[in-house]
């Protein structure tokens, strides 16, 4: 496998991937998208539809083996850890500046677990505030990974069962529910959300505005 790393100057993002990468004996190259810009252009434009680019520009690290393009340090050692295993749990961050997303225990895989932990352990040691986003599922995952330094986390609470599968892809028991509140209250800076939103109907389609009331209760 031929790893080629695209990255920006003093980026921390960036030294957490070549760290946990040199850890592992993985050889890579590396194209700075300043000093490189011809090279960085040149993969730009050929997988513009690959990379997100937020309203402050392309969030690096960019990760190319040949086979798949992976951006931003969660989705990279998520991937490097399980292959495509966690896509489901580790996504694209909205946060910038320190501080890192779209990372969702809940929706951890059986099996996963372990993975997850290293890498929020990695995150976080390498000077990320890590926000967690979760349901209610896998309150024990969630204790191990908040006993991590500078790690936070959201509680999002939509109605019944029904609206969480439907949501979340799956639903809390209430003894669950009732353990990863109790771990939010406790948790340093952590949050609680009762959201409404729209309820997608069997068809998979969101409804609008037919389903809101439903939702909303």
């Amino acid at each position: 496998m031929s790893i080629t790393l695209y990255t920006a100057p003093e980026c921390i993002r960036c030294k957490i991937v070549k760290s946990f990468l040199a850890e592992r004996g993985m050889e890579y190259a590396t194209v700075d998208f300043k000093a490189d810009a011809q090279t960085f252009n040149t993969f730009y434009r050929a997988n513009r539809k690959a990379i997100y680019r937020n309203p402050e520009g392309v969030e690096f690290p960019l990760f190319d083996d040949g086979k798949v393009i992976k951006q931003g340090s969660g989705e990279i050692i998520a991937y490097l850890l399980s292959g495509h295993e966690m896509e489901c749990c580790v996504t694209r961050s909205d946060m910038l500046h320190g501080k890192i997303a779209g990372i969702y225990p809940s929706r951890c895989p059986d099996g996963q677990e372990e993975n997850l932990l290293i890498l929020v352990d990695r995150l976080a040691k390498g000077g990320l505030q890590v926000w967690l986003q979760v349901d209610g599922r896998k309150p024990a995952l969630l204790e191990k990974l908040l006993n991590i330094k500078d790690v936070h986390v959201i509680l999002n609470v939509v109605g019944g069962a029904d609206a969480a599968e439907r949501i979340f892809g799956g639903a809390p028991s209430k003894e669950d529910l009732a353990k990863t509140i109790a771990l939010v209250q406790a948790s340093a800076g952590g949050i609680i959300r009762f959201l409404a939103v729209p309820l997608p109907g069997n068809d998979g389609q969101w409804a609008w505005p037919q389903r809101t009331d439903a939702a909303a209760a």
